[in-house]
């Protein structure tokens, strides 16, 4: 097996088979396997029933309600492959993301990151073919200037940058970095944490420009009240860890929804007191 991709989820089949669907168009792809961390909440086998000229698995994950960074240690050490590619349930791979993330990292060691294009409310992504998902899709904002056009990947130390939604490594580069912190529980900044804790181990970024995924529309799982004090744990770690507020502009946002209560002059964060029923 020379590639594994690994998705954690928790729900969201409906986003997991139109990834699915998007895996079985995969051309030039390596032999590759699929494997889905299963957080709890609905089966994902019907969707993995769709995957045509590849194994899909699913893998139980036991902890709380999205235990990201165990799920993805988790899946990381079921793997078969060599090399690891990491995606979000609500990406859907464009035909040449494995491709093109096994083609760099044949070259560099380093963490490949595929370019995400956002389909807006209301898309039907179901069966989409690619000629249909490009045009509706549009680029994030603040990434346009990342990805290269054209030419090879580009090399980066800016390891602030590192999203989790469609990235690629090595194994052993993996294994080097130590994986993900599961200390970090439930949603959120457990990624922002391994991007510094790769640029410890010495692990460069690498930008893609032809390792595209589509995202499937949902509201921001940031804003579920739910999750805040989980969120807010995890923001107080890495900020005793790396001595630093990761995501201001969350905590932004959050602050001025009445969901936490910051005060980055203060050196303090606290969940927002709900009041009760």
């Amino acid at each position: 097996m020379r590639l594994s991709v690994l998705v954690p989820v928790r729900d969201r089949t409906e986003h997991l088979a139109n990834l699915v669907t998007g895996l079985n168009r995969a051309s030039d792809a390596p032999l590759f396997e699929l494997l889905v961390g299963w957080m709890g909440g609905d089966d994902p086998s019907p969707a993995l029933s769709r995957a045509s000229g590849f194994a899909a698995t699913a893998l139980a994950v036991d902890g709380d309600e999205l235990p990201l960074a165990g799920a993805r240690n988790s899946l990381a050490a079921a793997a078969g492959g060599e090399l690891l590619v990491f995606l979000d349930v609500d990406c859907i791979p464009s035909r040449s993301l494995l491709a093109a993330h096994e083609a760099a990292l044949a070259d560099e060691d380093a963490i490949t990151l595929g370019e995400t294009l956002y389909l807006p409310q209301g898309f039907v992504a179901r069966g989409a073919a690619e000629r249909e998902l490009r045009p509706a899709a549009r680029r994030h904002p603040e990434r346009v200037d990342l990805f290269p056009a054209l030419g090879g990947p580009r090399i980066d130390s800016r390891h602030d940058l590192f999203w989790s939604l469609n990235f690629g490594l090595r194994r052993a580069t993996f294994e080097r970095i130590g994986g993900f912190d599961d200390s970090y529980r439930g949603y959120g900044i457990e990624d922002t944490d391994f991007g510094l804790r790769a640029a410890r181990a010495g692990v460069p970024l690498c930008w893609l420009g032809d390792a595209v995924a589509f995202h499937q529309f949902h509201p921001p799982t940031r804003l579920r009240p739910e999750g805040m004090d989980a969120l807010v744990d995890n923001v107080r770690r890495y900020r005793e860890r790396w001595g630093e507020w990761p995501a201001k502009g969350w905590l932004e946002e959050l602050g001025a929804l009445g969901l936490v209560d910051w005060d980055e002059a203060a050196d303090r964060l606290e969940p927002a007191t709900r009041p009760s029923r």
